[in-house]
């Protein structure tokens, strides 16, 4: 009696092909989806220190806005004192240049004709392209990082969306497996064990290829 109630061996290996689906397709769905999480994890503090990156940006630049239009008042200041031929100004203006700009200044100064209270410059000064302050630089510098960061946020953001799609593949293989033990048939459920298997190969080439966090 014992022996009849036995299944079938075509019936035990479909129940073992099943268990062995199921535990591996489990172990990579929850691997898959925990490297989700963590490439989730990479892009919000991406964009977060993206974000950050900018408003300091923003901050170089109206800081070097401010610098500018110091320096070139001071310039304004200086061309007015010598269109009035006003040496004592003149020098207190030049002394009063940023360090980091008076051989700019000076060089610029050479090409204006020697009497500026009968002559007009050659020049206006808000022409000058070599007026610049370091904040420029920085604030320069600071934007390329927040586009580098940015771009790290999207990579992450695309990475993180590959492994939910395995885990979505795996969750279909977790079903059919599951649903084959419900089949009476073991020629059906023998192919629906072929097909979860399948995709269970396909799944997992595709995730060894993915970087991990």
């Amino acid at each position: 009696m014992a022996e009849d109630e036995r299944p079938a061996p075509s019936a035990e290996r479909a129940e073992i092909s099943a268990a062995i689906i199921l535990g591996v397709a489990g172990l990579l769905s929850a691997w898959a989806a925990f490297q989700a999480a963590l490439w989730g994890g990479e892009q919000a503090t991406a964009y977060a220190e993206a974000g950050t990156l900018q408003t300091e940006a923003a901050r170089k630049d109206t800081e070097a806005g401010q610098l500018r239009a110091g320096r070139l008042a001071v310039v304004h200041a200086w061309l007015e004192a010598a269109s009035r031929n006003d040496q004592v100004r003149m020098l207190f203006y030049e002394r009063h240049m940023p360090v980091d700009q008076r051989q700019t200044f000076r060089d610029w100064k050479a090409r204006l004709p020697a009497d500026m209270s009968r002559a007009k410059p050659r020049a206006e000064p808000l022409e000058l392209p070599d007026i610049r302050v370091p904040a420029e630089r920085q604030a320069k510098e600071l934007r390329k990082q927040a586009e580098s960061r940015l771009r790290d946020g999207q990579e992450s953001n695309r990475i993180g969306d590959r492994f939910t799609f395995v885990t979505v593949l795996l969750s279909l293989v977790l079903f059919l497996a599951g649903i084959s033990q419900l089949m009476k048939n073991i020629r059906i459920r023998q192919a629906v064990l072929l097909i979860s298997t399948l995709l269970l190969l396909a799944s997992t080439a595709y995730l060894v290829t993915l970087p991990t966090v």
